[in-house]
């Protein structure tokens, strides 16, 4: 018997740390619950604050190759998924906004009157008439905390309510505490709804 307890123990201690810890973090990241909020933004009077960067930034509506100049917004692991994403985008009647300082691009916001394909989410958004919906901001790391994201959601906002839009909606994780509290507290949002995947 003192022979096999030994063997045991440590067959017990290579199942619970190496193995065992894996495939409790897969069952945890697989049951893992993700929240967004889903926020509308009533655009019909033009009372929504201007926002701009604490840097000199330009904000223009994108061409083709701004798009794809994005790029470096994210991780190589990314990279090549999320331009075949915009790739895909620029075909559709989807605008996107870059923002640029130094150069080099540093922010993109995308907004659409028809609606998006959100892969993250699995989900399909189709927008009713007089409505358009704000998606996929996303700053480059180094300017983070500068301004750039808040700058660009408020020259969509402008844009979407000079189109002759009534709303605009937007989905936020929950866990983007930052976006959700300066949509709600300065760019006037209200959560709508919620989904849980």
């Amino acid at each position: 018997d003192s022979h096999h307890s030994p063997h045991l123990s440590r067959e017990h201690h290579f199942y619970d740390e190496p193995k065992a810890s894996v495939i409790v973090r897969i069952i945890r990241r697989i049951r893992h619950e993700e929240r967004f909020h889903i926020l509308r933004c009533d655009l019909g009077e033009d009372n929504h604050p201007r926002h701009t960067a604490i840097i000199p930034i330009e904000i223009h509506q994108a061409s083709a190759d701004d798009v794809m100049l994005s790029a470096s917004l994210f991780p190589e692991s990314s990279r090549q998924e999320k331009m075949a994403v915009y790739k895909d985008r620029t075909q559709k009647d989807a605008t996107a906004f870059v923002a640029i300082a130094d150069g080099s691009i540093v922010g993109i916001d995308w907004l659409s009157g028809s609606g998006e394909y959100e892969p993250l989410l699995g989900l399909h958004v189709t927008m009713k008439t007089g409505s358009c919906i704000g998606f996929d901001l996303n700053e480059h790391p180094a300017y983070r905390g500068k301004g750039v994201g808040m700058a660009l959601l408020s020259h969509a906002l402008e844009h979407s309510r000079k189109m002759g839009y009534s709303r605009q909606f937007t989905i936020v994780h929950d866990k983007n505490t930052k976006m959700l509290g300066a949509a709600i507290q300065i760019f006037r949002f209200e959560v709508v709804g919620e989904i849980v995947t």
